[in-house]
């Protein structure tokens, strides 16, 4: 038996204590670690980097010696049980990945307080749970989904997990929260609030109701028996981490839906976001932490875990959160679609999808994707966004394929109840032979070619048997993120993204572009066009203002060096996409279309 006492020991400073009681210590002394990632997000972190004390006693409360001997691991020596460890964590990563401490909330995951035990990973582990020891504490609650053993719901107690892997997948939010309930196929699911905010809860629970339900329904049934939504609000931030019974969120207070917002069919794009967030997390329930890769099974958390299976895991995902909104009529087809054409937009835009698979993307996450730099674009693809269109050209192949008796539905259903349900891990062989069990259709060969090619995918002529064109349009601005109208004047390109502050400053140079041609990088200051100050507010015009093809001159600074350099201004090229309904769909069409978006639903 393992248990952990955690206290908020002093908000103010930002700083939990944690007493680990080992009660039967191994004999040739107790090696502990803390994990350097967390499950979800494929990015070494080093959460013991935090740990500003630690010291241990034996039995008789006498000193015990605990060696550092790496960068997150710790030697104790012999020593009969109980042995107890105590050591405080500096919590200031406002994030879902670490852990948080103030005196208006905390939050933790288990990941960045609890040291594991090496050689009793799989015995019960017990967290008693206290409040800050300052006035304001006796206002405090919890929210968690960690089997309480002690204490009332809503309060600090003690909880238990079977082991240290259920241990980390129950996030804990502590403060004076909001909190909210609704139910779906008789599973209670709550909402908890962190933060100020002014949200229209009814209308937010009513649109989680309808999409938790359409993702219920698809499986037939749900791995959990409640469900927990911790949302934490901030001035500006996004982000979500899924968790075998909950997700953490944080989101921006203007996100949420607010009293009077009205039921106009077009959603702000915040909410549609924050909607789209929570579909995603929820549906990571099913896809990843119960249908997970062979290579997570058991997650090693002291080193990278890698798989080539990202694409799938995070990009099918990708794919049917969007679809959800859809699905549960939250958001419209034609705002579904538009969506869309944004995703298309953001992969076409990128050199990188012609130079990196979605496989390769998966297994460099660890060095790639998560730590971008400012080439990204022209180096890597994202195995969520293209991931995502690889779902949507699957799940429309195998529609055409069977004439709708089969889908990509179909396919999940089948891994959730045959994979989902053992605690047996799936290789890319696996996939391939459910989706073929599944659906009695062959198509590994195309499908592979997809993930492990670099060519781009065949949307167009998937999409128009649903009634849905998809059309290729030039960029309005250099920001262009595609989905809506075209604009009615190509602009001058020269394949630049810039921030504005402190001063005009180039962040990325595009692959082929007039500005990588003309020796332009990152970190230039832009100053001057043909003379003429350029500014955040004036650059854009300034390029539009001058004939197609002509010869500019661009003033710069390079570090404290004063540049001109010569540059050929090109027209936008069709870099941006819009995917619309036909104005005259068949009848054969409408139908494939509502099978596709608006199928009926029906709960277990």
């Amino acid at each position: 038996m393992l248990h952990y006492r955690i206290t908020p020991i002093n908000p103010e400073a930002h700083l939990f204590e944690v007493v680990l009681t080992v009660e039967r210590p191994n004999r040739a002394g107790e090696r502990l670690y803390l994990p350097a990632w967390i499950p979800g997000s494929y990015m070494i972190r080093d959460f013991a980097r935090h740990i500003v004390t630690l010291t241990g006693e034996d039995s008789a409360r006498q000193p015990l010696r605990c060696t550092k001997i790496d960068k997150q691991s710790w030697q104790c020596d012999p020593a009969e049980g109980p042995i107890r460890l105590r050591y405080q964590i500096y919590a200031f990563d406002l994030s879902v990945r670490s852990a948080h401490l103030d005196a208006s909330h905390g939050y933790f995951n288990a990941t960045s307080l609890c040291l594991s035990v090496a050689d009793q990973a799989h015995s019960p582990h017990q967290i008693t749970l206290l409040p800050p020891p300052r006035e304001y504490g006796a206002q405090w609650r919890v929210a968690t989904t960690l089997p309480r053993i002690e204490g009332e719901p809503w309060q600090f107690g003690k909880f238990e997990a079977a082991g240290y892997e259920e241990l980390i997948d129950h996030p804990v939010e502590m403060g004076t929260f909001t909190r909210h309930s609704f139910t779906v196929a008789d599973i209670e699911h709550h909402l908890v609030i962190t933060g100020r905010h002014d949200c229209d809860c009814e209308r937010l629970l009513a649109d989680l109701r309808a999409i938790c339900a359409a993702e219920i329904a698809l499986f037939g049934s749900a791995p959990f028996k409640h469900y927990l939504f911790q949302l934490t609000l901030v001035g500006q931030g996004y982000g979500g981490l899924e968790h075998r019974s909950s997700t953490s969120l944080i989101a921006n207070r203007t996100d949420l839906p607010w009293p009077g917002m009205g039921d106009e069919p077009t959603l702000p794009s915040g909410y549609s976001q924050l909607l789209g967030l929570c579909a995603h997390e929820y549906f990571h329930s099913w896809n990843v932490k119960q249908i997970k890769p062979q290579s997570f099974i058991p997650y090693q958390l002291a080193q990278e875990s890698y798989t080539t299976l990202l694409w799938w895991f995070e990009g099918v995902t990708s794919y049917y959160d969007d679809l959800f909104l859809c699905r549960s009529e939250t958001i419209t087809i034609e705002a579904y679609l538009e969506l869309l054409g944004k995703t298309i937009t953001q992969v076409a835009q990128g050199s990188g999808r012609l130079k990196q698979s979605v496989a390769e993307s998966s297994f460099d996450a660890w060095s790639k994707f998560y730590q971008q730099n400012e080439n990204a674009p022209n180096a890597i693809v994202s195995y969520y966004s293209k991931g995502s269109l690889i779902a949507l050209a699957l799940d429309l192949s195998l529609r055409l394929a069977s004439d709708h008796q089969r889908s990509l539905d179909s396919v999940l259903r089948y891994l959730w109840h045959h994979d989902g349900q053992t605690g047996v891990g799936v290789s890319e062989a696996d996939l391939y032979r459910a989706i073929q069990t599944a659906t009695g259709i062959e198509i590994e060969a195309q499908l592979s070619s997809w993930v492990h090619g670099y060519d781009d995918l065949p949307l167009a002529s998937l999409l128009l048997p649903f009634g849905v064109a998809l059309q290729a349009q030039p960029l309005a601005s250099h920001s262009d993120s595609g989905g809506e109208s075209a604009p009615t004047r190509a602009i001058n390109w020269i394949g630049i993204r810039v921030k504005n502050r402190p001063q005009l400053t180039v962040t990325q140079v595009l692959d082929q572009s007039p500005a990588q041609f003309a020796g332009v990088s990152v970190g230039d200051r832009l100053l001057a066009l043909n003379g003429l100050e350029l500014t955040a507010d004036n650059w854009e015009q300034r390029l539009n203002r001058l004939p197609a093809e002509s010869e500019a001159m661009l003033t710069l600074f390079r570090d404290d060096l004063l540049l001109q350099l010569p540059l050929t201004l090109r027209r936008a090229p069709d870099q941006v996409w819009r995917v619309e309904l036909l104005d005259k769909p068949t009848a054969s069409q409408q139908q494939q279309r509502q099978q596709w978006l608006r199928p009926p639903l029906s709960l277990p």
